[in-house]
């Protein structure tokens, strides 16, 4: 065996321990990138499972609707980011209050668990004559459905 045959398996040999690091380096990060995101879905369904929404009582007229709804979950809700569909159509002309005080709760208010909150909607004229469907949306997804008449 020669020099230059020496030589040559020393080159390859470097060459494959680069590609075996880069290949090294390349995996890790995506091994890490993976890793962050399974663990932020998990995280995210053990908060959906753990969150819990009953719409427990509906009083409404033509413009207004009234909506009490608990917590009955185990988690702390955010009521800044909580959705109101009336009929399938997303409303954003609500508030938030407290159903005994009615002082109107501000977007930092935190909904504990087995807290009951009224939303206060104002919609355009619905139908006395049907019958219609409140949906209430917390943040992570999770909701109610009430379906009621005027």
């Amino acid at each position: 065996m020669g020099a230059s045959t020496v030589v040559a398996e020393l080159m390859f040999f470097i060459a494959v321990l680069g590609m075996t690091t880069v290949a090294i380096i390349v995996l890790t990060n995506y091994v890490g990138q993976t890793t962050s995101a399974v663990s932020t879905k998990q995280r995210d369904m053990i908060n959906q499972i753990q969150t819990n929404i009953d719409i427990t009582s509906i009083n409404a007229s033509s413009t207004k609707t009234k909506v009490y709804v608990k917590n009955i979950g185990d988690t702390d809700l955010r009521i800044d980011c909580m959705d109101l569909f009336l009929d399938n159509a997303w409303s954003n002309n609500f508030s938030v209050k407290n159903p005994d005080t009615l002082v109107l709760y501000s977007n930092t208010t935190l909904w504990t668990p087995m807290e009951t909150i009224l939303v206060d909607a104002n919609h355009t004229a619905i139908s006395a004559v049907a019958s219609h469907s409140m949906r209430v949306v917390a943040c992570n997804g999770v909701s109610d459905s009430y379906i009621f008449s005027i």
